[in-house]
């Protein structure tokens, strides 16, 4: 009788996450284990953990939780992902509990005769999310059920000057965050790590520093997932360090992209705008003439103080000049990314230039501050449950909707400079 295992997220819509969970379903696969979705049936459980976020450490700790409390006795739960380099101590709540940080170690545990090492894929399609268990944040059937409302919502509003997008743009957005099924993309690692040292970031922890993946690997494994009409997304923590390792850039990797998949639109998932702001003439051109289905550029503020503080290395303004150019060369690109509320020290005058800076975005998501790095003071109360958390952040949302749909003039094009 074959064992049976359940692999589970914590936060399936962490890109980098998910390719661990898909290069765990083709290991236990290739060592001839069967797949459930309920932790009750399996006789080992994988949690793969988030740990970038303090809700979602929580959320990783939660779905450690719930797999010990609806496992059949005798059932083996282990701990991979983020969490587990990031702060292994948090893990010790969990006596039983396996904590694989080296995933080379899941070979002893079940007595691989493939071992993890030769798991060589690092690509995935929107079908993983529904071969995975119980996941604990980002994957509520609320959420499905807000994407389909949303969807409706765009089409009976068309044109409605939503606040924290551009409601042409809302499937798209929907899509991207996996809130609503779709197979249109796939996704494939093009690599790990950063060049960066961000103040408040903890990923590098779980990451280390920028290693590229070969061109032609990344191709291989685009090759073996691809369809047409697909979009292809490049995951990586910094998709714009790809390269920096290997003498490369990033446009020679989507150039190469381009030529094995004649007009396949393309996502990148994540450019710390330092990139913007060091290539921004290369990154105009290339939307001009390649097709770049989106960019996520994590801005985090618009104001240049703050940015200083968080040890990030680029002005504001010439992040804005360069969206606003590849906006007026390729209308087509979504151009979306990531706001921190709430960083120590932070004014309501850096929150004012955060909004308007925020107006340039087709979308953005905004996260409150999470006080993990120890030598970080936090300029907020150490508030004690999550619920006050979010209260806060739920709050600086409703000001900053406030200020985008009455005191902010929206956006407008700019001029191409190529």
């Amino acid at each position: 009788m074959a064992r049976k295992v359940c692999i589970a997220s914590a936060v399936d819509r962490c890109k980098s996450n998910a390719v661990l969970s898909s290069r765990c379903l083709n290991y236990f696969r290739a060592n001839d284990w069967e797949l459930t979705r309920e932790f009750g049936n399996a006789d080992l459980v994988i949690i793969n953990t988030c740990g970038f976020h303090d809700i979602l450490q929580d959320a990783s700790k939660g779905s450690i939780g719930k797999a010990f409390s609806d496992s059949k006795p005798g059932t083996k739960v282990v701990s991979i992902g983020c969490l587990t380099k990031i702060d292994r101590k948090a893990l010790e709540a969990f006596p039983n509990l396996i904590v694989a940080a080296d995933l080379s170690s899941l070979d002893a545990v079940i007595g691989a005769k493939i071992p993890f090492s030769e798991i060589t894929d690092f690509n995935f399609d929107e079908t993983l999310f529904h071969r995975l268990g119980p996941a604990g944040f980002g994957s509520n059937a609320w959420l499905r059920w807000g994407g389909e409302a949303g969807r409706l919502f765009c089409r009976v509003f068309k044109g409605w000057p939503y606040p924290f997008l551009e409601s042409s743009q809302l499937p798209r957005v929907l899509e991207e965050m996996n809130y609503i099924d779709s197979d249109r993309r796939v996704y494939v690692e093009i690599g790990s790590g950063c060049v960066g040292t961000c103040t408040y970031c903890v990923i590098k922890r779980a990451r280390g520093p920028a290693k590229s993946r070969p061109a032609a690997e990344i191709v291989r494994d685009l090759k073996k997932a691809y369809k047409p009409g697909r979009v292809i997304n490049f995951v990586a923590d910094d998709c714009g360090t790809w390269g920096v390792d290997i003498g490369r850039t990033v446009f020679d990797l989507v150039a190469e992209v381009s030529e094995a998949f004649p007009g396949a639109p393309i996502d990148f998932c994540y450019i710390n705008p330092f990139w913007f702001e060091k290539q921004g003439r290369e990154y105009v051109e290339m939307c001009a003439t390649r097709n770049i289905n989106s960019l996520n550029v994590s801005l985090q503020s618009g104001s240049d103080r703050v940015i200083a503080a968080m040890n990030r290395h680029y002005k504001a303004e010439n992040v804005v000049r360069v969206i606003k150019e590849i906006k007026a060369v390729s209308p087509k690109t979504m151009i979306w990314g990531h706001l921190m509320l709430n960083y120590p020290g932070e004014t309501i005058g850096d929150l004012l230039k955060t909004v308007r800076a925020a107006s340039h975005f087709n979308y953005y998501m905004i996260f409150n501050f999470s006080p993990l790095r120890a030598e970080l003071p936090s300029a907020i109360p150490d508030l004690p449950t999550r619920i006050l958390k979010r209260a806060l952040l739920v709050g600086t949302q409703i000001f900053m909707m406030f200020l985008r749909l009455f005191l902010i003039p929206p956006a407008r094009p700019g001029k191409a400079k190529i």
